[in-house]
């Protein structure tokens, strides 16, 4: 940097940045409606669902400003992409041990459950692994009927097979 003009690009896919990183927010009080109405004028709906989704990826790994979590999402026509990292401080493999897509129950926002979608996330989320080498225990094989509590009525609905044992995707 002899110059001091920027080096290389950095590709965030590959350098995959802390959750929320670049983005901006405007915070007001619910009774200053001024306010509220100038920052609806420069609202990015695409970049807000990117950003909620990397904060969720966060949230539901528990982490915080402490914990190596990185995430990038990005609105790609009709979805969202995200990638997503959990680094070891201490050189230790990190392996994915619960990821899925339920079938059936109510939608989460943008995620959708149905055949297809499981389908495809498992499909893409195979390819992925892979191809990058990473090691992914798959949640789950079957239908669990007992779990519905905290899971909501997605949590029985997440297996490759149902709960009696026929294959979903044949």
């Amino acid at each position: 940097m002899e110059h001091g003009f920027l080096e290389c690009l950095l590709d965030a896919e590959s350098f995959v940045p802390a959750p929320g990183q670049g983005a901006l927010a405007i915070e007001s009080l619910a009774a200053n409606e001024a306010a509220i109405r100038a920052a609806a004028r420069i609202h990015h709906a695409a970049t807000y669902a990117a950003v909620e989704t990397e904060r969720e990826f966060l949230r539901v790994l528990g982490g915080g400003c402490s914990v190596p979590i990185a995430a990038y999402a990005r609105v790609w026509r009709d979805e969202i992409r995200l990638v997503g990292l959990i680094a070891s401080s201490d050189g230790k493999q990190v392996i994915i041990t619960e990821t899925g897509w339920p079938t059936v129950g109510s939608p989460f926002g943008s995620a959708i459950p149905s055949y297809d979608h499981a389908l495809e996330y498992f499909i893409r989320t195979y390819q992925w692994a892979r191809e990058d080498g990473v090691e992914i225990l798959y949640f789950s094989s079957f239908d669990e009927s007992w779990k519905v509590g905290d899971e909501g009525d997605v949590g029985a609905y997440w297996g490759l097979w149902d709960a009696d044992g026929n294959p979903k995707f044949v």
